[in-house]
Formats: structure tokens, C-alpha cells, sequence
């Protein structure tokens, strides 16, 4: 008797460890693709970036260099630009 339990207990454990294998390979595979659901995209505009003293000039670009255009534009300096000039923005 003692032989035929150890025969049963082995191949219950056996297919449970068949059974535990299936389930973990099959969440191993489980997998969600990426989206960009939670990422939005939008380009920064001149507007955008204004000081508050400029809130009633609506400015059309964006300016990098210490020379602006003739048109409103936002000019921004660096720590080696002592002048600005607007030219006629």
C-alpha cells in the first residue's frame, strides 16, 4: 500500500507542476503593447513664452539672436548678449 500512495502522491505532484508551468508560461506572454494614449504633443509658441508686461502684443516668432525682425517677435538673449535691438517689431 505504501508504494502505490508514494506512485499517486508522485504523479499528482507531477501534474501539478505541469499545471503551475502551463499558467506561468502563459502570463509570461501576457503582455500589453505600448500606446501613446497618455502622451500629448504640442510646438510652443511665441505667445506662449511671453512676459506678463507683453500680454497685450501678440507676437509672431521667435527670436534666438540678440537682433529681432520688423514684426513682433520674442527676443531671446544669453548670458553674452549685453543688447537687443527690435530693429521696427
Amino acid at each position: 500500500m505504501p508504494r502505490r500512495f508514494s506512485f499517486s502522491f508522485s504523479i499528482v505532484g507531477l501534474l501539478i507542476l505541469i499545471l503551475l508551468g502551463i499558467i506561468s508560461a502563459s502570463a509570461a506572454t501576457n503582455t500589453v503593447p505600448a500606446t501613446g494614449a497618455s502622451c500629448s504633443t504640442r510646438s510652443i509658441r511665441a505667445n506662449d513664452l511671453k512676459p506678463d508686461e507683453c500680454a497685450s502684443l501678440n507676437l509672431i516668432n521667435i527670436v534666438t539672436t540678440d537682433i529681432g525682425t520688423d514684426g513682433n517677435s520674442l527676443i531671446l538673449g544669453d548670458v553674452t548678449t549685453d543688447t537687443l535691438q527690435g530693429l521696427g517689431g
